[in-house]
């Protein structure tokens, strides 16, 4: 996927780049980072973890290997729920449900296990770009143990915290994160 981003990046005739990743695009982007670094000018990380693999994710992983085809629509409502703290819109909701079920059940387990055995915490101090990341105090996938040690492993990273949100402060606090980034643009 990072390699895709560049050849988007390319085809578009763009040399560098502001990069933004929510949760599994998080490590794409930071792929691009550290494999890229000239491509990139500053990188936004929004719910990432300093490794995938954590005791959630290898949950989430083994409970994947039993999932039916066609995915079970209770189970694409509950696990874009999990990843949420505050309530979201209903319509916006019911879209990620929709878009949740266009994953076929045999590509879920395949995504996960490609996530986790990605591991890049020897290549986070390759990251030059200021890099901020933004994580909610409430994120069940991801814990503040995580985003303290990519900080200091990232030479210009800064964190910033989203008090009672979860996983996808982007979702929940959309007018914050839309400010934060703009700040972090213009900085």
């Amino acid at each position: 996927m990072a390699a895709d981003v560049v050849a988007f990046l390319d085809a578009l005739a763009i040399d560098r780049a502001t990069l933004i990743g929510h949760s599994y695009g998080s490590f794409v982007a930071r792929h691009v980072a550290h494999s890229r670094p000239a491509r990139i000018t500053r990188l936004i990380l929004i719910g990432t973890g300093f490794s995938a693999s954590n005791p959630v994710t290898r949950d989430l992983q083994a409970s994947l290997r039993t999932l039916p085809d066609p995915v079970p629509l209770e189970f694409a409502r509950d696990f874009q729920a999990s990843t949420a703290y505050r309530p979201l819109p209903t319509e916006f909701f019911e879209r990620l449900v929709a878009e949740s079920m266009k994953l076929p059940a045999r590509l879920w387990p395949v995504m996960i296990d490609r996530l986790i055995e990605y591991e890049d915490a020897g290549q986070l101090r390759h990251i030059s770009a200021p890099t901020l990341l933004l994580w909610g105090s409430q994120d069940a996938l991801f814990s503040r143990t995580d985003q303290d040690r990519f900080v200091a492993a990232v030479p210009h990273a800064r964190l910033k915290v989203y008090e009672e949100t979860g996983h996808c402060p982007n979702w929940e606090r959309p007018e914050h994160v839309a400010a934060d980034v703009e700040a972090f643009m213009r900085s």
